[in-house]
């Protein structure tokens, strides 16, 4: 993203604070829940979006609903040929599922605004009763999903863009939410992003913040149209399942890839446009783990004690200095930039 005053391939229309360049190929989007919204499946939204481009058609934007697995019975990883023999309620696996709503592409003119309008939210609404929920067909939509993808081969830059509730595409409305601004609390870490600078984060948290219990995160098939679809594939970590061969290192099995950590670990390297070595995912959390383990191992993991391993959320094999060289050679240790405690999770049909 580039403050407006620096951006010399072109003048936006009108004042903006902001101006963010989607490189070739790129595809950046933003989630959305329905309740952070308030919106419901059924409602309609629309999303206008002005920018710049060098070739026709170079930017599609979608708009797409994000549902979760709501088929009723039960399965077992078992019967998908994986070594874990318990049985769990279908909705406790899986990913959410982008369906498409609508998408539309930026034209001829070099400047331009992109309309999508009356977009249907699809889905049925979270919450229902497990009797209800196996009346409605329809899978369970909790978001959506704003897309931008430049297909071209060259720059696209966009600014303004409005998502707004209603048939109508509209522009420059007042903020309907504010903005998070709990980031402010840690603002050494956050200049270090912003300087693609190394960071060590250490998490300490339960067994099940690493989700490799009950059901574990395996790697499962995404595809509707696929004879194993919502079948887990693989427990241990493949990047090139996800286009990213060079992070076979950094993850021993799906679950350190899949868990709370491991996704706000790829959003940062996502967002600030970061190599995998540049942020360490130290994790304190594997099978069996509590909590207060981490007061008397702190010492140990905090000053990298032990080699890369399945005990840290590593791959084994290679050293620390092979995979974070920057990190540690840097005149003050490698020592933890920021400590994150997580407290478990439980999953139960009724309540999420």
């Amino acid at each position: 993203m580039f403050r407006a005053p620096g951006v010399a391939a072109f003048r936006p229309g009108f004042p903006v604070e902001g101006i963010v360049v989607i490189h070739p190929g790129k595809r950046p989007s933003q989630f959305l829940l329905l309740a952070e919204a308030g919106l419901d499946p059924g409602d309609r939204v629309s999303l206008s979006v002005f920018g710049h481009q060098a070739a026709p058609d170079a930017l599609r934007a979608s708009i797409l609903s994000m549902q979760v697995d709501g088929a009723a019975g039960e399965w077992s990883p078992g019967d998908s040929g994986q070594t874990h023999k318990r049985t769990f309620v279908r909705a406790a696996r899986g990913e959410l599922i982008p369906v498409p709503g609508a998408s539309g592409t930026s034209g001829a003119d070099s400047d331009f605004e992109l309309k999508l309008a009356n977009v249907d939210i699809l889905g049925s609404a979270p919450g229902a009763s497990p009797a209800v929920a196996a009346k409605d067909p329809q899978p369970m939509t909790i978001g959506v999903t704003v897309e931008f993808h430049n297909g071209s081969d060259q720059d696209v830059w966009i600014y303004a863009p409005c998502l707004a509730s209603g048939s109508e595409a509209r522009n420059r409305l007042p903020a309907a939410r504010s903005v998070p601004t709990l980031y402010r609390h840690i603002p050494r870490t956050m200049q270090k992003l912003w300087r693609g600078e190394p960071l060590h984060i250490l998490h300490a948290g339960h067994s099940s913040d690493a989700g490799d219990a009950n059901p574990p995160l395996y790697f499962y098939d995404e595809n509707p149209q696929s004879p194993t679809f919502k079948a887990p594939q693989q427990r241990d970590f493949d990047g090139a399942r996800i286009g990213r061969p060079e992070w076979n290192d950094y993850y021993p099995r799906w679950n350190f890839y899949f868990m709370a950590w491991g996704r706000m670990r790829t959003a940062l390297l996502r967002n600030y446009d970061l190599p995998i070595d540049r942020i360490m995912l130290n994790s304190m959390v594997v099978s069996g783990s509590f909590l207060v383990e981490a007061h008397s191992a702190f010492a140990e993991y905090a000053t990298l004690a032990s080699p890369p391993g399945p005990a840290n959320g590593h791959r084994a094999g290679k050293g620390w200095r092979e995979l974070y060289p920057d990190l540690m050679s840097r005149p003050g240790g490698p020592g933890p930039d920021l400590v994150v405690f997580g407290y478990g999770a439980r999953f139960a049909r009724d309540t999420g």
